[in-house]
This record gives structure tokens, C-alpha cells and sequence, in this order.
């Protein structure tokens, strides 16, 4: 069995990793502070079409196996 991940799941990986970088990070610590809820990185995720990733394309969603979404979660 192979346990490595696909190329179209390290780009993926490397894609939820930048923008979690881009978007979550600066600010983190205020927004545990406060409370606070990153409702534009939400969306701008959402548009990504990260909040549906196992969701079928034509339900607004990524059409993404059980692992890539594994993949989204463990990078945000």
C-alpha cells in the first residue's frame, strides 16, 4: 500500500498552506485575544472552495477524495 501523498495533493497541501499563512496567521494572536472571527479569510476560503472540499463540483464544493480534505484540515 502506498502511503505518499499525490502530486495534485502536495500542490493542494502547498496552496492551503500558503494562503493559511497569507490569511490566518498575521493577526492570530488578536484574534484569540479578542474572540475575534476571520469572517473575510472565511470567505475568501469559501470562494476557494475549501469550506465543501468533498462536496461535488456541481454542489459548489471541490469534488476532493476523504485524504485531500484531510490535507485542507491539517493545514488550516
Amino acid at each position: 500500500m502506498d502511503f505518499e501523498l499525490t502530486e495534485e495533493q502536495l500542490s493542494l497541501q502547498r496552496e492551503v498552506r500558503d494562503l493559511a499563512l497569507r490569511l490566518l496567521k498575521p493577526g492570530v494572536t488578536r484574534r484569540d485575544d479578542t474572540g475575534e472571527f476571520p469572517v473575510e479569510a472565511i470567505g475568501k476560503m469559501q470562494k476557494l472552495g475549501l469550506m465543501g472540499t468533498v462536496f461535488p463540483v456541481e454542489l459548489g464544493g471541490k469534488g476532493l477524495d476523504c485524504i485531500s480534505y484531510t490535507v485542507v484540515v491539517e493545514e488550516l
